[in-house]
């Protein structure tokens, strides 16, 4: 199985170099966001019937925010995507159901079972488990 992940870049958006960097135990990436009105698509082997935990980093310059999630499955879809004035959604679609999934801001330790919006400068990430 497979985590997939898919990044969007909204047209509206500033020009600026943005990456997101993710890292479990399964894999370590960067990704760089593509072009305003594009998607990317990357696909992550998962050893079947685990589910992990992944710590995710937006970059953008010195700017830094991050968010961990925990109870990913193996078969689940991350998606993400950058909005104008440096905002940006995550949302976790779980495929087994998603039990136990839960959000944390690195920054400030805040943690939901849902959503929360993690902050630090002018970027604003709100994720949804």
């Amino acid at each position: 199985m497979a985590l997939s992940l898919y990044i969007a870049t909204t047209p509206n958006v500033g020009l600026g170099a943005v990456t997101i960097q993710m890292e479990s135990t399964h894999f370590y990436d960067n990704v760089p966001f593509g072009p305003p009105g594009t998607v990317l698509n990357r696909n992550y082997p998962i050893p079947t019937g685990q589910s992990f935990d992944l710590q995710a980093m937006l970059i953008i310059g010195n700017l830094r925010v991050g968010f961990r999630l925990t109870n990913i499955g193996e078969d689940d879809i991350l998606t993400l995507a950058w909005l104008p004035n440096n905002a940006f959604i995550a949302n976790v679609l779980h495929q087994g159901g998603g039990v136990g999934c839960a959000v944390t801001c690195l920054d400030t330790g805040q943690s939901s079972p849902n959503c929360i919006t993690c902050t630090r400068g002018n970027i604003s990430v709100r994720v949804c488990c």
